[in-house]
């Protein structure tokens, strides 16, 4: 029996390697890059000639300013943000509207939302989120200087212990 698994084994060994091959051919074809995957590329899932990504081109061009964002960075504590972290992201705001942000590709701009208003309609919470939109020129791509952007953006302040 030992005998017979042995030849089995001995014969299997081209197969497998073959097979091996295969697949890592496949993949090297048809399965996207680590650099794609990680991305996440807005071209994979919009069309390129899509009238949205039209409109982006054109407002950058016409207001020399991007005037839409994909890239969002979503601060939020259950029990609230306080006064110096809202602080601290609306400085890192007035930093990549002036372009001071300390990393090589600065966005275009940024704008914040944030629930710290009081009486606001819409919001079924108070001071619990602020959602900062990074712009970046469209033509360019997001990836990396986003990467960097929001890592500075989210930077953290000597916080409360209620908030660590």
């Amino acid at each position: 029996m030992a005998d017979g698994f042995a030849r089995a084994i001995v014969w299997a060994r081209v197969p497998v390697v073959l097979g091996w091959i295969t697949v890592a051919a496949a993949m090297a074809i048809w399965l996207p890059t680590l650099e794609e995957a990680q991305t996440g590329r807005l071209k994979q899932i919009v069309p390129a000639n899509s009238r949205a990504l039209e409109a982006e081109l054109m407002s950058a061009e016409l207001f020399a300013f991007p005037l839409a964002s994909r890239t969002l960075v979503v601060e939020r504590d259950a029990a609230g943000l306080d006064p110096p972290r809202l602080t601290f992201t609306a400085e890192r705001i007035r930093q990549a509207n002036r372009a001071e942000l300390p990393i090589p590709r600065q966005p275009a701009g940024a704008y914040g939302i944030t629930n710290a208003v009081p009486g606001l309609d819409f919001a079924r919470e108070f001071r619990t989120t602020a959602v900062t939109s990074l712009l970046f020129h469209p033509a360019s791509s997001p990836s990396m200087g986003s990467r960097a952007s929001v890592r500075t953006c989210t930077d953290r302040l000597p916080l409360s212990p209620s908030i660590l």
